[in-house]
């Protein structure tokens, strides 16, 4: 039985990946109401009424995470733009499509189907864990508490994930905190071998970071990856002049789970930064400074949270908190000074 729901799922998203070369026409073909956008509701009828044309039988779920793979920015509606620009959505569902990281933006709207098969559009409020009561806002602006029991078990889901990633982006019920750590220091003096006398010294440092995961959501936290980069330059010097290089230590830690009330420590792997310093009667004949310094610029954390229905979300956190505005993400090591090697 496994198999053959494997066998129709796939074969759904390959006819879904066969009416994309042509966005314009696709596009079209799904923006009933001329808004210049297709929301959840839009693109399920359509789907709908092509599989019933071919007599086919699309899971629900099915139609829903082709929705979700094509909405790239993940606001709730597919713009034409996104069909553009992303042509990798033109084959299958990658295992990375499906693992995209999600936001739940302030509009927060989608499409919830009743299991009597009625729609409705509304955004998550708030969740009463005792009455086991959902309250959702209409587009209207109207209210409606209701058991999450009435719809289908994909929006069940939904409404689970949304309570959960809540907290998992509120710092009072997720709080991400990482501190500087050094953790081992060389020194070295160096003799002329002309003269035999000293005349120089190297300090080399490794410096990384302490990082702090403390969950106070009700539920344990399972499967986090913590990715990180470590920004941090080396000075040198280079034909008479002071060269500066900007190096990017990247790492990946994991969590198998994490308890309510709980408490995690991790240690980042260490960056090496030298200070390398003539003595003061002593010169380059290049002209270069006497002094070559490295320094730790800061960190930037994505914590990664996967969720039950194949997505995940991301928490950002950096010290200082301008590091994200003034570096690029990276996902390798970009090693200068003695880090190279």
């Amino acid at each position: 039985m496994k198999m053959v729901i494997a066998f129709i799922t796939l074969n759904a998203a390959a006819i879904f990946a066969a009416t994309v070369p042509n966005p314009n026409n696709w596009f079209k073909a799904r923006d009933a109401n001329k808004d210049g956008k297709i929301d959840q509701k839009e693109f399920i009828r359509h789907q709908t009424e092509v599989a019933q044309r071919q007599g086919k039988n699309w899971p629900l779920s099915t139609i829903k995470k082709r929705f979700s793979s094509l909405d790239l920015n993940s606001d709730g509606v597919i713009a034409l733009n996104e069909l553009v620009t992303e042509k990798k959505y033109i084959s299958a569902p990658s295992k990375t499509a499906q693992r995209r990281s999600i936001t739940f933006h302030p509009s927060g709207y989608h499409d919830f189907i009743g299991k009597n098969g009625k729609s409705l559009r509304a955004k998550v409020l708030a969740y009463d864990s005792c009455r086991k009561r959902v309250t959702l806002q209409k587009e209207s602006g109207r209210t409606h508490k209701v058991d999450p029991g009435l719809f289908s078990d994909e929006d069940q889901t939904y409404i689970r994930n949304w309570l959960l990633a809540r907290g998992f982006n509120s710092d009072s019920k997720f709080k991400v905190s990482a501190r500087r750590k050094q953790f081992e220091v060389e020194r070295e003096q160096h003799v002329n071998k002309y003269t035999g006398i000293q005349n120089a010294q190297t300090t080399v440092k490794e410096i990384g970071y302490e990082i702090l995961l403390e969950n106070r959501i009700t539920e344990t936290l399972k499967n986090l990856t913590i990715e990180y980069c470590i920004y941090y330059e080396q000075e040198r010097a280079s034909g008479g002049k002071q060269v500066t290089d900007d190096g990017v230590k990247h790492g990946v830690l994991h969590i198998g789970q994490l308890a309510s009330r709980a408490q995690a420590n991790l240690l980042t792997d260490p960056v090496k930064l030298f200070r390398h310093e003539l003595n003061s009667d002593w010169h380059y004949y290049s002209g270069a400074e006497n002094t070559q310094k490295g320094k730790v610029i800061g960190i930037w954390l994505r914590v990664h949270l996967p969720l039950s229905d194949g997505q995940r979300i991301t928490r950002q956190y950096s010290l200082p908190d301008s590091i994200k505005d003034k570096r690029e993400w990276s996902d390798f090591n970009i090693s200068v000074g003695t880090n190279k090697g």
